[in-house]
């Protein structure tokens, strides 16, 4: 599974890394234990879009409208589409 991470993330991480290196330390991190430290941005599934549209009652076509574009959202920041 691919996780998302914001550029602000990234460049704090790539700050603390460079400033971890020019430290004297024994136990220096890696740039694994780094990335494990972050919170992943989470899109959800296709079944969780569904849920959600399914939970709604009433309006179905507007409902659906914002599955579809929930479905084209998640898909548009994962790369998709383009």
């Amino acid at each position: 599974m691919s996780k998302l991470y914001t550029e602000e993330q990234l460049h704090k991480l790539i700050f603390k890394y460079r400033q971890q290196l020019t430290e004297f330390s024994f136990n220096k991190p890696t740039v694994q234990n780094l990335i494990d430290e972050l919170t992943p941005i989470e899109l959800p599934t296709d079944e969780e879009i569904w849920n959600e549209y399914n939970s709604k009652g009433e309006n179905l076509g507007s409902n659906f409208a914002f599955a579809r574009g929930a479905e084209w959202m998640r898909d548009k920041i994962k790369g998709g589409g383009q």
